[in-house]
């Protein structure tokens, strides 16, 4: 939320360092609001993880990403388009590198957690030896 309201003032956080009310309610608004949808999904689900749940929870707030933006750019586009024109020019070119994103962030949260994990166990050791 605190994306959109950034760009929505003006702050050039969106795409091509843009920012402000045309690009949000453009053609590629819904992307933006799509990703919004995309987090909240993630977080009515946090509470299943799992590797394979949170590539499943990924992958599905990617597709939710896909279908507001592309519900959104066939309803915004001024001329006539149908969704398979929508989804050639919006969805497919970023199918394959969304994917590598997500495959990347699964590593990433992975070290992340083994991060977390050593962190909390030398407290742990740090805590003992100075009680000694």
């Amino acid at each position: 939320g605190v994306y959109i309201l950034l760009g929505a003032v003006g702050l050039p956080v969106f795409s091509g360092f843009k920012g402000g009310e045309g690009v949000l309610f453009g053609v590629t608004g819904g992307y933006i609001f799509g990703f919004l949808f995309s987090g909240i999904f993630w977080w009515l689900t946090e509470n299943f993880s799992g590797k394979i749940l949170d590539a499943l929870r990924m992958t599905i707030g990617l597709l939710l990403c896909y279908f507001v933006g592309t519900a959104w750019f066939t309803a915004v586009y001024a001329e006539n388009i149908s969704i398979i024109t929508a989804m050639k020019w919006c969805v497919i070119p970023f199918i394959l590198p969304d994917l590598v994103k997500i495959y990347l962030a699964m590593i990433i949260s992975e070290k992340i957690k083994i991060l977390k994990l050593l962190q909390m166990q030398l407290k742990k050791l740090h805590a003992r030896t100075a009680r000694k």
